[in-house]
């Protein structure tokens, strides 16, 4: 089902939210890079098990993400990948 031109605009937003360094893809340093913020912001030292704990999550939401929207398996997700995957 083809996405209207509302959820084209959202998830365009939703893509540029996941590729903070605007490379034009999302790739696994960008989920690194999430739980680096996060954990800063959370107050959880590097190697805490808290910090451990996060970590531990925001990958598997990467590895989940790479396995169904990278097409290629180039080990990095294009806009087009993102709205592709959205459409089906």
């Amino acid at each position: 089902m083809a996405l209207s031109d509302f959820q084209t605009q959202k998830l365009k937003v939703m893509f540029n939210l996941y590729d903070p360094d605007q490379t034009g893809t999302i790739d696994q340093s960008d989920y690194e890079r999430r739980t680096q913020y996060l954990a800063e912001h959370r107050g959880y030292e590097d190697g805490s098990p808290e910090y451990l704990n996060l970590r531990q999550r925001i990958m598997k939401d990467w590895e989940q993400i790479a396995l169904y929207v990278d097409s290629d398996a180039n080990d990095q997700i294009t806009l087009g990948e993102f709205l592709a995957y959205a459409e089906y």
